[in-house]
């Protein structure tokens, strides 16, 4: 039984120092980091990066999300940030444009494609090459799906004859500590990316 790792998602340094202990990874977007104060998002983002390198090295993974929306100008940002630090892994939307610039971005960052809601989205991601895929747990409860099973059988999906598995599953969109709860204890899921409120 693997153990599933804990990111939180949030870009409070101070919240993070907290929870050094038992998070191996931070999940940020644009308006995460307005929240936290962020004055200078490269100094901010360097900052957390160093935070978790210093107790987990190169196995500490900061999600950073791309603001553009053109494909080329999105590899282009994805190449800057990546830049920045060897934890960071870059967040690219599960849209068509999202789907077509993995392959390129995959060539020289790990990807995270993220706001995916079903299986047939996590296949697609990991067939362009995403080594992260992040489901939205409560957007996939609003559609009237069961998340649990949508967890469950993306992961499955993932896993070849050999037993491998091509991409990590990510589980994002929590609204309640239950929530957090049913992740841990019912989901396959390999990391949990919780906001700091709902820690149980």
């Amino acid at each position: 039984e693997k153990m599933m790792d804990i990111w939180l998602d949030t870009a409070e340094i101070m919240e993070i120092e907290r929870c050094l202990s038992f998070i191996t990874g931070v999940t940020t977007n644009p308006t995460i980091l307005l929240k936290s104060g962020c004055k200078d998002f490269e100094q901010h983002i360097k900052k957390i990066c160093q935070i978790l390198n210093q107790r987990y090295g190169d196995r500490a993974k900061v999600s950073v999300e791309l603001t553009e929306t053109l494909g080329g100008a999105m590899i282009v940002e994805a190449e800057k940030y990546s830049n920045w630090s060897k934890n960071i892994i870059i967040k690219v939307p599960m849209t068509e444009i999202g789907l077509s610039i993995i392959p390129t971005i995959s060539d020289f960052v790990d990807v995270n494609c993220t706001a995916c809601m079903t299986r047939g989205q996590v296949l697609l991601a990991a067939h362009a090459g995403a080594k992260y895929i992040s489901l939205f747990w409560n957007r996939i409860a609003d559609a009237f799906v069961d998340p649990i099973d949508v967890v469950n059988s993306s992961s499955h999906a993932l896993i070849d004859e050999e037993g491998i598995q091509s991409a990590k599953i990510v589980v994002g969109s929590i609204r309640t500590v239950r929530d957090v709860f049913d992740i841990l204890t019912k989901t396959v899921a390999d990391i949990i990316t919780i906001p700091p409120q709902f820690l149980p």
